[in-house]
């Protein structure tokens, strides 16, 4: 227990303050890298999830910006599935850049996750949260928690005024996903009263 205390939540936390990058962030690092790579990779992931972290923001977003001007007056829609939908969740408390996120199926059951929603708030103004109504019937007690989560996140979001719904599909995970992203960006489009941005500054 305390090992895994330390390789899932103190470290991370430590790191993530030193390094001044999400804890959340060094988490899902350690883990994905820990399982494609193994021993090498829970080695690398906290410099991994540094770098990450410094691309998606100082390199990332500064090009896309760069590229195509137009961007600067139009509204940004991030969004994903699975793990690229907890992704989006996550990018939507980290910028103001992006005026709604699509969270489709979301990993909400990813160790953390939680509590890092809770002690943070969204900056984006609009999320959209969808789920299969079977996703959370597994026999992986961890995962099976995605049922739970997603529906707190409807409320937590909704306690802290940030436009959102949550909408239930019908079947597992793998289910028309490409339906479902659809409605996402669907219901993220629709959103365009939040879309106003100021010369220079955030969706309002």
């Amino acid at each position: 227990i305390l090992q895994t205390l330390d390789g899932y939540v103190i470290k991370p936390k430590l790191f993530g303050d030193s390094l001044g990058v999400s804890g959340l962030l060094i988490l899902i690092s350690i883990i994905v890298c820990g399982n494609i790579f193994g021993i090498v990779g829970i080695l690398l992931a906290i410099p991994i999830a540094a770098i990450v972290d410094f691309l998606y923001r100082e390199e990332l977003l500064p090009a896309l910006r760069e590229r195509y001007p137009a961007v600067r007056d139009l509204p940004v829609i991030l969004g994903g599935y699975s793990l690229a939908g907890l992704f989006s969740l996550w990018s939507a408390y980290q910028t103001e850049d992006f005026a709604a996120a699509a969270a489709v199926s979301p990993s909400v059951w990813f160790p953390g996750w939680m509590d890092y929603a809770r002690s943070h708030k969204p900056r984006t103004k609009a999320i959209y949260l969808s789920l299969g109504d079977k996703e959370e019937r597994t026999r992986s007690r961890t995962m099976a928690a995605v049922g739970d989560n997603i529906r707190q996140m409807e409320e937590l979001l909704r306690e802290q005024s940030v436009r959102t719904i949550l909408e239930w599909n019908p079947g597992n995970h793998f289910r028309e996903p490409e339906v479902r992203c659809a409605k996402g960006f669907a219901w993220c489009m629709c959103q365009g009263s939040l879309f106003r941005r100021p010369e220079g500054g955030a969706y309002v």
